[in-house]
């Protein structure tokens, strides 16, 4: 008999890791500073190291396009990100001001994370516990 909830505990795993690799990201400073620059040489295709609306929005689209994701953000919600992002109002994103960012949102994935950890590690004890010949399959 396989059990149907292994990919449930890989993606459980996967997520743990996940959470646990930002956390070390976000305490090591160099590290955190090497992905800052790593995405944001990725996203400055001009080189002149600010990021401009264009630049966003064409990351912003190949990210959506390369993860399936249809229809890609419009103009308007783009705009909406990038004075977000552009805290000091010069109409380009500096590398501090998408660290800041990034910090945040990587913060916010790891209380994303555990909070779902949380809910499946519940279900999974409910589930094993209350139906395990619905978990078992032939």
């Amino acid at each position: 008999a396989e059990y149907m909830g292994i990919q449930h505990v890989q993606k459980m795993q996967e997520m743990k890791e996940t959470a646990s690799a930002l956390e070390i990201l976000l305490k090591d400073e160099k590290a955190f500073s090497e992905v800052v620059n790593s995405v944001f040489s990725s996203i400055d295709t001009s080189g002149n190291g600010t990021l401009d609306v264009e630049e966003l929005e064409e990351f912003l689209s190949k990210v959506c396009d390369d993860m399936g994701i249809k229809p890609t953000p419009d103009k308007l919600f783009i705009e909406a990100i990038f004075n977000e992002l552009d805290e000091d109002g010069s109409k380009t994103i500096s590398k501090d001001e998408l660290a800041k960012f990034l910090r945040i949102f990587f913060e916010e994935q790891i209380k994303q994370i555990s909070k779902m950890m949380k809910h499946h590690q519940a279900w999974g004890c409910l589930l094993l516990c209350q139906f395990p010949h619905n978990i078992l399959r032939s």
